[in-house]
């Protein structure tokens, strides 16, 4: 395993480390084998957070092991009491005193961004839980790194956790530069979008050379630990201008432009925020379908796009007099023209 310093923490962390929302689905056995075998194969940074509804089966799992570990967990509300309350209530949950990181989470508007930064809200609260060595760093979340890249420009976090895939590059150029000027960690979510890329572990070698400190993956089974450590070990292994030609290859990937914020809506139940993000990929190389292999054990990439589809094909049926989608878009992007084409099989 490779270890990276995370900014300026201090932190020397697993380049590989475990994201837990999908432990959610696990018993409290699962969690233990997996959590406890991660920890025994060298990762040694666990992200939670309460809205995971999993940290107290982490911390009856390895609660024990404390020490062997760096441990984050997160808030989505900017009122300072709730996010109070989800902090004791994650220090009990993880039988913890303290948190080597705490994240505003979800913060993908400006006016999230504001409400955060208020007086009374979450920043300020953070910062007291700090004081009281509750929280050793501050970190922020999101799936719109131009927005975070505020706190991160404040010098109000110490580390930045963002989408990082072929299909969601735009850190690269929003907030990666501002963030090592600043030392703040980076942090990666979603490198196989919940398993839906194919071949999965050239995507998951893409984050892990993209420039970030630590990239977070969701592993709920032995066999994808035993996957994911391999493509880690042969992606760490690759020569300069494989490497390089990889890098160039996802910059000339098309992009549609949707960064998965979730802020537009279709009332046809479309989910745009999966649908567009993979297009461009889907045409080139596909998608990886249930049986393919263990990382889309979870995730049937195919099986989705093609609900998504038959969903489309309502939607485009609608689109000219409803429009509900595009001004709620922060990036201009034509949704409707990418509704149209998928719903046309394209």
């Amino acid at each position: 395993m490779i270890y990276r310093e995370l900014g300026k923490t201090g932190m020397r962390i697993s380049a590989l480390s475990l994201g837990t929302n999908r432990l959610r689905s696990c018993t409290q056995a699962e969690v233990d084998v997996i959590t406890n075998t991660l920890l025994d194969r060298g990762v040694n940074f666990i992200s939670t957070g309460w809205v995971y509804q999993v940290q107290d089966k982490i911390g009856n799992a390895v609660g024990h092991r404390r020490r062997d570990y760096f441990l984050s967990s997160k808030a989505t509300s900017p009122d300072g009491k709730v996010v109070r309350e989800r902090l004791e209530q994650g220090l009990r949950d993880l039988k913890t005193d303290y948190f080597d990181i705490f994240e505003l989470d979800y913060i993908n508007t400006h006016a999230a961004l504001a409400a955060h930064l208020s007086p009374g809200g979450a920043v300020e609260e953070l910062r007291k839980a700090r004081d009281e060595g509750l929280v050793r760093f501050i970190g922020t979340s999101s799936h719109r790194p131009d927005v975070i890249a505020k706190l991160v420009e404040m010098d109000a976090v110490d580390t930045a956790t963002f989408m990082m895939s072929w299909v969601q590059q735009y850190a690269l150029t929003d907030l990666l530069p501002l963030a090592r000027e600043k030392r703040v960690g980076t942090i990666a979510i979603r490198p196989i979008d919940h398993g839906a890329l194919k071949p999965a572990d050239r995507a998951l070698a893409f984050a892990l050379h993209s420039g970030v400190d630590v990239v977070l993956s969701g592993m709920t089974s032995l066999e994808q630990i035993d996957y994911n450590l391999a493509a880690a070990d042969r992606a760490f292994a690759m020569a300069p201008d494989e490497v390089s030609a990889m890098l160039a290859e996802a910059d000339a990937l098309p992009k549609s432009g949707c960064r998965h914020c979730d802020l537009c809506k279709c009332p046809y139940e479309l989910r745009i925020g999966f649908v567009l993000p993979l297009f461009h990929y889907r045409e080139r190389y596909g998608l990886n379908a249930a049986g393919d292999g263990p990382t889309a054990e979870e995730t049937d990439g195919a099986g989705m796009w093609e609900r998504n589809r038959l969903r489309a094909v309502e939607a485009t049926q609608h689109c000219a007099t409803c429009g509900l989608c595009e001004p709620m878009c922060p990036y201009g992007v034509p949704i409707v023209s990418y509704v149209q084409k998928i719903a046309a099989g394209a």
